[in-house]
């Protein structure tokens, strides 16, 4: 081998090895993205006792005749038009009710992949119902007082996306779990997006499922905003989830998260769920390894109860929620909180109600996220991919001037 034939190995190596190295940097690491773990691949055990029986909190709540307004003599009062824009004032709410924009209709009511089809070609859906072009439901103004659902769809790998949609009046008799004015069931590939649901008894109600998404929508006098059951590896962001001051609604939880494992919920907004056991986030005890950051908890009866095992912050300095009852001292910075100057996160830990043993290490003293010398998650995950491409290519660069001094030596011999 000559000279020039052992440089144009090395560079082909150098350039090899540290585009790998770049790449490899840039991928998200599990925690990172609880949507595309391995364990969520391989198929998570999750502990489905609790499917067949309600929970103890269940009983006790869901057992009481008067909880609900008087539903019979005023659904046409619960019809949830009026002006929202009376809402706690210190958050802006984009979706606004606007009529001309929806077309009223029935209740939608799907089962398997063959009537998800029948129905998009009826209904002239947009899509095929493929991940490229999936199905889309949208523009409709539904009341679900009648069948106790606005949009029920189950047992299907059809893609397709819920949104822009006003949803209504779907209050559940006995039994409650397959209501809702979104229940989705045993499904994979759906979205639930931007959609305004008000006076339900769930706003959008995830059983046994996986990688469904449940972004920016609006939730108004909800007994629950989201509840997750029995489901894993599902997004929940960008929610709006609220109790109207002087609302008939006996409210329950914002979200309620029951046996449900590896979910990212971040960037919602919680506020007024005000009545005596009221919970802004309730999980159970089968509830584990549930992503929690980046959320604001305002004027809640309490802010969080969590009977599971679950992360409610991401590492410094991303960090965790923001708790209007929890928003000082913030005087000291530094992943241990040890340095002067303050940082945006509350100095001390905020212990989570519940039989868990949680903690939000880095409460926000602020509603926004905090920026930290200007680092933030994005950022941050650029700087690693920088210092890891770099150390790789020291590493090459050595090897490569080790390579030739050796071969200069043996060449001279």
């Amino acid at each position: 081998m000559d000279r020039k034939s052992l440089l144009t190995g090395c560079m082909i190596l150098l350039l090899v090895v540290s585009t790998v190295a770049f790449g490899f940097g840039s991928v998200e690491s599990s925690t990172e993205k609880i949507n595309e773990t391995v364990e969520s691949e391989r198929g998570l055990s999750i502990d489905r006792s609790g499917e067949k029986e309600r929970s103890q909190e269940d009983e006790i709540d869901f057992k009481t005749h008067d909880r609900w307004p008087k539903k019979q003599e005023e659904k046409g009062q619960l019809d949830g038009k009026e002006d929202i824009l009376e809402l706690n004032p210190r958050e802006k709410i984009e979706h606004q009710l606007d009529e001309d924009n929806y077309t009223t209709r029935d209740p939608i009511n799907i089962k398997g992949n063959e009537e998800f089809h029948e129905k998009a070609e009826e209904n002239n859906w947009p899509g095929e119902g493929t991940e490229q072009d999936p199905y889309v439901i949208e523009d409709y103004e539904i009341d679900g007082s009648e069948p106790t659902y606005a949009i029920i769809i189950g047992h299907t790998d059809v893609h397709f996306v819920i949104r822009n949609n006003y949803l209504y009046n779907a209050w559940f008799p006995e039994p409650y779990w397959y209501t809702g004015a979104v229940t989705l069931v045993n499904i994979t590939n759906g979205m639930v997006n931007n959609n305004m649901i008000r006076f339900s008894s769930f706003g959008v109600n995830l059983m046994s499922l996986s990688y469904n998404p449940v972004l920016n929508n609006t939730f108004i006098d909800n007994d629950q905003g989201i509840r997750v059951s029995n489901s894993h590896s599902n997004r929940l962001s960008g929610n709006y989830i609220t109790i109207k001051d002087g609302s008939p609604v006996v409210h329950h939880s914002g979200i309620h998260l029951k046996s449900s494992e590896n979910n990212r919920i971040t960037e919602n907004n919680i506020s007024n769920y005000s009545r005596t056991g009221a919970r802004a986030i309730f999980a159970d005890g089968g509830s584990k390894s549930n992503l929690i950051y980046h959320n604001i908890f305002i004027d809640n009866e309490v802010h969080a109860v969590d009977h599971g095992d679950n992360i409610w912050n991401k590492p410094y300095p991303i960090g965790g929620n923001y708790w209007d009852n929890h928003t000082e001292p913030d005087e000291y910075s530094g992943s241990d909180q040890d340095e002067p100057g303050s940082d945006g996160f509350v100095d001390e830990p905020k212990e989570i109600d519940g039989r868990g043993d949680n903690v939000d290490y880095y409460p926000l003293a602020t509603p926004s996220s905090p920026t930290v010398e200007g680092v933030d998650e994005d950022t941050s995950r650029s700087n690693l991919d920088f210092l890891l491409f770099a150390v790789v290519l020291v590493i090459v660069l050595i090897a490569m001037f080790t390579t030739v001094r050796i071969y200069r030596k043996k060449k001279r011999s």
